[in-house]
């Protein structure tokens, strides 16, 4: 015969755990969805939710014959098992938040190296480019070459945090820092390069296109970030592609502006070392007997003469500084 009788207070407390258990677990399963895509292991959750399941198995089985040891054992391995799960799940969240909190740094460092190089752009256009501390002791051909290694670097940076898009968040994270951190080496030696070079426009192509450099970085650090979290989203695959084409470009850009910055600032020192031997030259010749000059000249002209040298003094020597 069916026992309608009500069910004694173990059997109750057993309703009551069973109760609480599906209530925590579609609570968590329903605010996890959004927080566990890119976590440091996303099949924590899988295993949490195998384990829970094995927990009510074993509590079924546990129900229906309390005194047998066995069953009794296999509740306590589920119960367990269910605690380590859940606890590798919680760490893999929290490694995750590590690095969604590393990505957003790393594109405020962008986005503050590219405010700099704007700013520094700008004096270059009034002609106010202070003297930078790290051009102390260099050469332009020396932080040229530099500049070219950085943006090499970039380069390899960049594709590590579209490889790391198929990865983990916190191995985007880590990607996305180191990229940040070449940026803002590029953004030093860009000043610092600048500041030896002696005409405005290119101190200002210099540095714009430094400024291109971190902006389209940091585009595709914020594209990478949807991405990872969108594995299945065509339209944040694309932009992701998009995005790293146009750092490409960008570095291509700058590389090329440095190089030709360099060919400029030897072409200017060429041209100050020939005009320099050419006084030298005629120096020479002037404290030889067989310099005769201008008989016919005057005081007047000599006054002119050095008048016109003191008026040519400056422009050479305001563009080296």
């Amino acid at each position: 015969a069916l026992d309608l009788s009500p069910p004694g207070p173990a059997a109750e407390a057993r309703l009551a755990a069973a109760r609480a258990i599906v209530h925590a677990t579609n609570s968590l399963l329903d605010v996890t969805k959004p927080v566990v895509q890119g976590s440091k292991d996303p099949s924590s959750m899988n295993a949490m939710s195998n384990t829970t399941a094995e927990i009510f198995a074993r509590a079924k089985d546990a129900g229906g014959d309390p005194k047998n040891a066995a069953v009794q054992q296999k509740m306590s391995g589920a119960v367990n098992a269910g605690t380590a799960a859940i606890a590798r799940f919680v760490n893999a969240l929290k490694a995750g938040a590590v690095g969604d909190r590393e990505v957003e740094a790393a594109i405020d460092e962008m986005a503050r190296n590219a405010a700099d190089m704007d700013s520094a752009s700008l004096f270059a256009a009034a002609g106010q480019l202070e003297p930078n501390a790290k051009a102390i002791g260099q050469t332009v051909e020396g932080l040229q070459a530099a500049l070219v290694q950085a943006a090499k670097g970039i380069a390899s940076s960049s594709a590590g945090v579209v490889a790391a898009t198929r990865g983990t968040s916190e191995q985007l994270g880590t990607a996305s820092k180191q990229l940040a951190a070449g940026l803002t080496r590029l953004s030093k030696l860009s000043k610092a390069t600048a500041s030896l070079v002696g005409d405005s426009l290119s101190q200002q192509n210099i540095l714009s296109g430094a400024r291109a450099v971190c902006l389209t970085c940091q585009n595709m650090v914020v594209s990478a970030r949807t991405a990872q979290k969108s594995p299945g989203d065509q339209t944040a695959q694309t932009a992701l592609q998009g995005s790293s084409a146009s750092v490409a470009e960008s570095l291509k850009a700058f590389i090329e502006n440095a190089q030709a910055t360099n060919s400029e600032a030897s072409r200017g020192l060429a041209e100050l070392e020939g005009a320099v031997a050419e006084i030298r030259k005629m120096l020479s010749t002037f404290e030889t007997p067989a310099f005769k000059g201008n008989m016919n000249a005057t005081v007047d002209d000599v006054i002119a003469s050095a008048r016109a040298l003191a008026e040519s003094s400056p422009p050479p020597v305001s563009a080296c500084n």
